[in-house]
């Protein structure tokens, strides 16, 4: 549910209370608050939330043969704890959410009511990125995702390290789209590294509404995965997709990337 284009990032500095989640999140929140961060920074506080569970094993993997017969998808039960989606939701609600924008043909950023209404925060997280990486790779090779696709892509090589925090409110919405692909630019460490699939963390479980839909392009039945806590869905970039309507409750959710490289392996 957004995109992959890596735009500019939200300012974090504002520690502002956002109503949405449970009180328990907001809790997380206040004392997030009054110690100060503990002097943490926003890195290093998602690594340590994802590195203290005491039973972070993915559960069950389901290959999910989506409407449009691309690659299928791949759902991950128990992917995050739900005292890590508990956390995460409060440390992103510390931080606070902005409206959702729309990627545009010409690199910018446009609020498009018609198309998405949400919440996003979005912070970069390389540490934190790499932990769900690793938590990842076993799926990637049970599922011989780890070598890339056709088209010179070897391998897969990490996550993106923006993660999108995002959060519906009832009425929130993001209409049928594809995902955009994100290339590492030109002279930063590992350019040209490109992002192929799309890595949905959901962190809590809405009351009713807020699935994610897969579409067939020309019509016909798609195929609804329903929201819960702690749930990852993996996906081409390329099926055509949708977050429903969310009619009660909240939904909050990451998006992040995963990402393929045409380098060799390093030795």
């Amino acid at each position: 549910d957004g995109q992959s284009f890596a735009g500019p990032k939200s300012s974090t500095g504002q520690e502002s209370m956002v109503a949405a989640g449970t009180g328990r999140a907001e809790q997380q929140c206040h004392r997030a608050i009054v110690t100060h961060d503990d002097g943490l920074d926003v890195d290093q506080r998602l690594t340590s939330i994802l590195t203290e569970s005491p039973d972070s094993t993915p559960g069950k993997t389901q290959r999910l043969q989506t409407p449009d017969g691309l690659r299928p998808a791949i759902m991950i039960k128990d992917f995050l704890t739900h005292s890590e989606c508990e956390r995460l939701i409060g440390c992103s609600m510390c931080h606070g959410y902005t409206p959702a924008t729309v990627g545009q043909s010409d690199g910018s950023q446009q609020i498009q009511r018609e198309r998405r209404r949400t919440s996003r925060w979005m912070c970069d997280s390389p540490h934190a990125s790499q932990v769900l990486y690793e938590r990842l790779k076993p799926v990637l090779q049970h599922q011989d995702l780890e070598n890339g696709p056709r088209g010179g892509w070897r391998r897969s090589c990490g996550l993106n390290a923006r993660l999108r925090f995002l959060k519906y409110a009832p009425g929130d919405y993001f209409r049928q789209h594809q995902d955009e692909r994100y290339e590492v630019p030109v002279g930063q460490p590992k350019e040209g590294d490109t992002s192929l699939m799309t890595l949905m963390l959901y962190l809590n479980e809405p009351t009713e509404g807020g699935e994610t839909n897969f579409l067939c392009a020309g019509g016909g039945q798609g195929m609804s995965v329903k929201p819960t806590t702690g749930l990852a869905l993996l996906f081409d970039h390329d099926h055509l997709h949708e977050g429903v309507t969310l009619v009660s409750g909240s939904k909050v959710c990451i998006r992040t990337d995963l990402m393929y490289t045409r380098r060799p392996p390093e030795r």
